[in-house]
């Protein structure tokens, strides 16, 4: 049984990936632990940060009560490129941004954008820019099903 964070995980990963950003469908998740070539350059990290929990009322007694969840996500956009990079950057974004938008559904209720942090390194001969969108994902389970979203 996956837990829900994992089924909205995926389901953030294939609507980056066909979102059509410069990054196609190079978009990993955290479990990628070898370092990103510069052939796999620009791509996007998806990264889970954390989640809050609360009750979310209910009745039936405990295992019908509802728990409103928050996962925090950072979605990272890696560009390495030696000019024109804001501006690439930016546009992924938006369009990072709208795949975003069409993620709302039955079970994710609310998706908000928190920040973007850019960043530039150009201590190599290739600048490497990155935008780091932290996003929060508003969902809902039943106490003790934690893979099933309301």
């Amino acid at each position: 049984m996956a837990h829900a964070r994992s089924t909205i995980r995926q389901a953030i990963v294939d609507a980056l990936k066909a979102a059509g950003t410069a990054a196609g469908t190079r978009v990993y998740t955290e479990e990628r632990i070898t370092a990103l070539a510069a052939t796999e350059l620009p791509a996007i990290r998806v990264a889970t940060l954390d989640e809050g929990v609360e009750s979310a009322g209910g009745s039936g007694g405990r295992a019908a009560r509802m728990q409103l969840r928050t996962l925090t996500l950072s979605l990272t956009y890696i560009s390495k490129t030696p000019t024109g990079y804001v501006d690439a950057v930016d546009t992924a974004c938006a369009q990072i941004e709208v795949a975003l938008a069409n993620l709302v559904s039955a079970a994710i209720k609310d998706l908000e954008i928190a920040r973007t942090q850019l960043d530039l390194d150009d201590t190599a001969d290739t600048p490497l820019y990155t935008a780091a969108i932290t996003i929060a994902v508003t969902y809902y389970t039943q106490q003790g099903s934690p893979a099933s979203t309301r």
